[in-house]
């Protein structure tokens, strides 16, 4: 399998946040308490992501 890396753009957003956000949730809620994954989850929404890929270089896989 071919695997392309390239810069995230504002479109990568909503998928950047649903991937980073499944791991509190799944494998880390064993290992983080409930403030962890809650402060977490308030940094990876969306429009967070976005304003981030605005400020430094963030790259995807496809």
């Amino acid at each position: 399998m071919i695997h392309r890396v390239r810069f995230a753009t504002v479109d990568d957003a909503a998928g950047i946040s649903r991937v980073v956000l499944s791991a509190p949730h799944g494998s880390n809620a064993r290992d983080d308490g409930p403030g962890t994954i809650a402060r977490v989850v308030r940094g990876f929404t969306p429009d967070r992501v976005a304003a981030q890929i605005a400020e430094r270089q963030v790259f995807v896989t496809e």
